[in-house]
């Protein structure tokens, strides 16, 4: 931030870097989570399913605490932010897109875990599909709301 109170494009800036990083996280950890489903990570496995459940309760906790650590002296800058018109469309698409791309993944999804030896369980499928929708709603949201040339 270049001053005491940061400006629109500051909390752009700023925004976008943290919604990159969340990003990056939310796949490292799908990636760990559908390796534990396939039983990939041998003995890793059965305890990140048992972990599974409070995944969502991390995200939680983690949102929360981001928020807290956020910068507030420019509050006027970040409402004007997400007041502004091209971002709220971008969001609307977003949220579109992450909802078209979960209807179209449930059916691999179903079926990659049937297929495995153990019996699919329906906590892993609500996981990697929580997981799955925040990925493309973060995914959509930057590539809808990337600058323009």
């Amino acid at each position: 931030m270049n001053s005491a109170t940061p400006s629109i494009d500051d909390c752009a800036r700023q925004g976008r870097a943290v919604l990159m990083t969340v990003l990056a996280a939310l796949l490292l950890v799908a990636a760990l989570a559908l390796a534990a489903a396939l039983g990939a990570l041998g003995p890793w496995s059965d305890r990140l399913q048992r972990a599974a459940p409070m995944a969502p309760l991390a995200i939680i906790v983690f949102c929360a605490w981001a928020r807290r650590r956020q910068h507030n002296a420019g509050a006027g800058a970040w409402q004007a932010l997400f007041q502004d018109e091209f971002r709220q469309q971008s969001l609307t698409r977003a949220v579109r897109a992450a909802f078209i791309f979960l209807l179209l993944a449930q059916i691999p999804l179903a079926w990659l875990l049937e297929s495995q030896a153990a019996p699919p369980h329906a906590l892993a499928m609500a996981c990697l599909n929580m997981l799955a929708g925040a990925i493309a709603f973060l995914g959509a949201f930057l590539y809808f709301e990337r600058p323009s040339a």
